[in-house]
């Protein structure tokens, strides 16, 4: 199988671009994690991943308790190209993809980002 590596950003209708005002900043309307879906392209599978990371740093959740709410079942492709990324490269990867005023890009959320790649390796 062909290795795959994470676009350098996401297409303009997937990604949640940071806006100068952070009132106009699109939320992340998770509300609890949301299982992938293996028939989607990994550009929405990708997207679906940050959005749960997010999510389960809004609730405070430890960096296990996302590892297997919402990574553990990612397509291990995907995990794999991640992983080779490097935690670095993670985050710099959703600090260009997510609005910065979104829990995953404040320091709890590097640190669980970080956690995660670790978690891979």
């Amino acid at each position: 199988m062909a290795e795959a590596s994470p676009p350098e950003s996401l297409p303009p209708d997937q990604a949640a671009i940071s806006s100068e005002d952070a009132e106009s900043d699109p939320l992340n309307p998770y509300t609890d994690y949301v299982p992938y879906n293996l028939q989607e392209p990994p550009e929405v599978n990708i997207q679906v991943l940050i959005q749960n990371i997010d999510f389960g740093v809004s609730q405070n959740h430890s960096a296990e308790v996302i590892f297997e709410k919402a990574v553990s079942s990612l397509d291990p492709t995907i995990k794999g190209a991640f992983s080779d990324l490097g935690d670095d490269g993670l985050v710099t990867f959703i600090e260009s993809n997510v609005p910065l005023t979104w829990p995953i890009n404040s320091v709890q959320g590097e640190e669980t980002v970080r956690s995660l790649v670790a978690m891979l390796g």
